[in-house]
């Protein structure tokens, strides 16, 4: 499991780092710089989670990386909320976090796991999913970068199910969302597993992105290129055999 988490919480380091350079571009898609905040604060969190494996954990330090958790989901539900303004004419209010915070709160009256599972059940999924339909969405206007959006949408959509509806065990939801041991029971590998490939797979699309809009736009067609290079040897092969018949036969002075 050490392994795992390491390279979970790597990925969405990794992620914040490629979307910090992404946010400054020109190309307006959707606001990728809260999609940065939740990688670098989930990246985080998940790390936290490796050293309470390693080291041992604590009611403390259990409450702290339940605040990184419940953070980081807040800046994913943002991602999706300000983006969603360049689908639709208005963004909604913050005031939509009001339900969403009662809701969570409810948690308090189990446990802290209860708390865990409302907090990916309604910030986790819910802003997984809404980020994802928009990045859908906008996917339409840029056909050039279509199915980079369109598979960074689908993994987005996957990750939200996989990290907001499998949740620690709870006290009052546990008829209602699968727990990590019964996923882990039944599947014999850990949920943790397929969000960390879910999360190295947003990054490495994320990176391809950039890359098709900052270097490909900048690099000359390969065929223009190809065409010159061919052109250069033709021009410098008729080159040579000018030269080589000056030689053998001299203009003589009249």
């Amino acid at each position: 499991m050490d392994y795992i988490f390491f390279i979970y919480g790597l990925a969405f380091i990794l992620l914040w780092s490629i979307v910090y350079q992404f946010s400054k571009s020109e190309v307006n898609i959707v606001n990728w710089k809260w999609l940065g905040y939740f990688g670098l604060i989930h990246g985080i969190q998940e790390w936290c989670d490796l050293l309470a494996l390693s080291v041992g954990d604590s009611k403390l330090f259990t409450e702290f990386r339940l605040v990184l958790l419940f953070t980081s989901f807040i800046a994913l539900f943002e991602f999706a909320r300000i983006s969603s303004s360049l689908i639709y004419s208005k963004t909604p209010s913050r005031l939509i976090y009001i339900p969403i915070i009662f809701i969570i709160s409810l948690g308090f009256f189990g446990s802290l796991n209860d708390v865990n599972a409302l907090i990916r059940l309604t910030l986790g999924f819910g802003g997984a999913s809404l980020g994802a339909f928009i990045l859908y969405q906008k996917s339409k206007d840029f056909p050039t970068y279509k199915k980079y959006l369109q598979k960074i949408a689908l993994v987005l959509f996957l990750y939200g199910i996989f990290g907001g509806t499998i949740t620690p065990e709870t006290t009052f939801l546990q008829n209602i969302l699968i727990s990590h041991q019964e996923f882990l029971d039944t599947f014999n590998f850990p949920v943790q597993l397929i969000r960390a490939i879910s999360a190295t797979t947003v990054a490495i699309l994320v990176w391809l992105l950039w890359y098709k809009i900052y270097f490909e736009k900048s690099r000359p067609p390969l065929k223009q290129t190809t065409q010159n290079i061919i052109q250069n040897h033709i021009h410098s092969y008729f080159i040579k055999i000018y030269n080589s018949t000056n030689k053998i036969h001299p203009q003589t002075e009249s």
